[in-house]
């Protein structure tokens, strides 16, 4: 069979990616496997199963660094699981571990509102400031000020009101960019 189309324009149907993970789940059951079809968010479900895999370490291999990130910050620090980023085009594929982080304390206890904070993806990173940056100047610099520590403290905290989300947030973006913190919004 010829493919005439792009992986990408094929699974950008839903109807076309929902047969598709039909017809590999039930030729995957055919083969005894175990399959979980995730109801919402696929990345929480793949981490979430390779915290609870009877064999340790636990291998996840995917493109999504989202999944990474979400390992890094789900992990306990006495578990680990490793990440193959697969290689694409030029790129070779990497390994990582959820404890390649151990070195950066902060950012590793905090992975999760950095992620978030710094835009889940490069398009929505700040001005001027990338990821690579935002997590140089986040270990180094930010994590050193106790205002900036509090505000992320805030986003670990279940139940937060949207009021306090949002003062923390602008606490925390004025502060990478050196602004006032008494500015007005």
């Amino acid at each position: 069979m010829n493919v005439t189309v792009t992986q990408d324009k094929f699974l950008s149907n839903s109807h076309n990616k929902t047969r598709l993970i039909g017809l590999l789940k039930t030729a995957l059951l055919g083969a005894n496997f175990a399959v979980e079809q995730a109801r919402n968010d696929a990345d929480v479900l793949i981490v979430n199963t390779a915290l609870t895999a009877r064999h340790s370490p636990a291998v996840i291999v995917s493109e999504d660094v989202d999944v990474l990130t979400l390992a890094v910050g789900l992990t306990p620090p006495e578990k680990k699981i490793y990440f193959l980023k697969l290689g694409k085009g030029n790129k070779r594929q990497t390994v990582y571990s959820t404890n390649s982080l151990d070195k950066y304390p902060f950012c590793r206890n905090n992975i999760l509102f950095l992620h978030a904070f710094s835009g889940c993806d490069t398009t929505s990173c700040f001005y001027n400031h990338g990821k690579k940056r935002i997590f140089t100047s986040f270990e180094t610099k930010l994590s050193l000020d106790s205002t900036f520590r509090q505000a992320v403290e805030v986003f670990k905290r279940p139940n937060q009101t949207k009021e306090a989300i949002f003062e923390n947030g602008m606490a925390a973006l004025l502060f990478v960019y050196k602004a006032p913190q008494k500015t007005a919004c």
